[in-house]
């Protein structure tokens, strides 16, 4: 039974938002291969909120709570910025609570003779891995 004067029984789950404005997520630069731009910053087009309990307990070093992006490996110019290059999955305890594609936050062209010849000679004579920290 729900009475009004006990508002925080009648709701028992709280929306959590990944970031406190509302906007979009940005990550962190990964390598591009045969473009102008060497690197692209991967965003969200949405805003990313979960609902969980109230009882959950977070903490910045929860191992109950994580963050998970899958993105596209290798990144190959042109880029489009409305094209998925991967995904952010929201995990809690063991389940994914939610997924959204995550883009280019703006378009790389695709870049000189030279540039796509020296990346392409890249890309097939060295390991995907090592090939992006050279970069």
């Amino acid at each position: 039974m729900c009475f009004f004067s006990q508002k925080q029984e009648c709701f028992p789950f709280v929306r959590f938002r990944l970031n406190a404005s509302y906007q979009p997520l940005i990550f962190h630069s990964f390598p591009v291969f045969k473009g102008e731009a060497q690197d692209v910053t991967l965003v969200t087009h949405e805003n990313v909120v979960v609902t969980i309990a109230k009882t959950m307990t977070l903490s910045k070093d929860s191992e109950a709570f994580k963050m998970h992006l899958t993105r596209q490996q290798p990144v190959i110019a042109p880029v489009d910025a409305e094209t998925p290059l991967g995904t952010l999955s929201i995990w809690l305890n063991g389940k994914c609570l939610r997924s959204v594609p995550v883009y280019a936050k703006e378009p790389v062209k695709e870049g000189s003779l030279w540039q796509r010849v020296r990346d392409t000679i890249i890309l097939t004579t060295t390991d995907i891995n090592e090939a992006e920290k050279s970069r």
